[in-house]
């Protein structure tokens, strides 16, 4: 028998998936990825998403991660024509009681490790040139306010932050 038979186990385990919650309100019949959400209740949105992480990436008492839920598309997403260039224009009141809480509870309830920011601009928010600048709207990515400001320095998250495949 070969001397590293059984083999060992690893010092850490290894991440060995990635799971998505697709957080989004579903306000829109004619989207097409409605079944891909609760619906269009931020408060059902919220405790989805919580139990979705904390259900994906279980016990983390061990201090790693076996699975990575990531929190998509954050934070104002519900369009798929023209998505890429999509100016989501929203006011604070609608950010704050419509579309901010499902996110807000996937990091604080939940715990999640990762979030996915949305393809298009938001007009809530601050960017490299200022608050709501950009012709009114801060791509989702590039958008300060919502990524650091907000999720990281208010909420506490401490994951990682990804694009969508193809944006910018």
């Amino acid at each position: 028998m070969h001397p590293s038979w059984p083999p060992r186990p690893p010092v850490r385990p290894p991440l060995t998936a990635a799971t998505v919650s697709f957080r989004n309100i579903f306000r829109d019949p004619r989207w097409g990825r409605g079944e891909e959400t609760p619906g269009e209740d931020p408060t059902i949105n919220g405790e989805y998403a919580t139990a979705f992480v904390t259900g994906m990436q279980g016990d983390q008492s061990s201090g790693y991660l076996k699975v990575s839920s990531c929190l998509k598309h954050y934070a104002v997403y519900s369009q798929e024509t023209s998505r890429m260039s999509f100016p989501a224009m929203v006011n604070e009141q609608d950010m704050e009681d419509t579309y901010l809480p499902a996110f807000q509870a996937g990091v604080e309830k939940g715990n999640a490790s990762s979030m996915m920011c949305s393809y298009n601009a938001e007009s809530t928010g601050e960017g490299i040139f200022g608050k709501g600048a950009q012709g009114g709207a801060i791509p989702s990515c590039a958008n300060k306010g919502l990524l650091n400001d907000l999720a990281r320095a208010k909420w506490g998250f401490d994951g990682y932050i990804t694009s969508d495949c193809g944006g910018k």
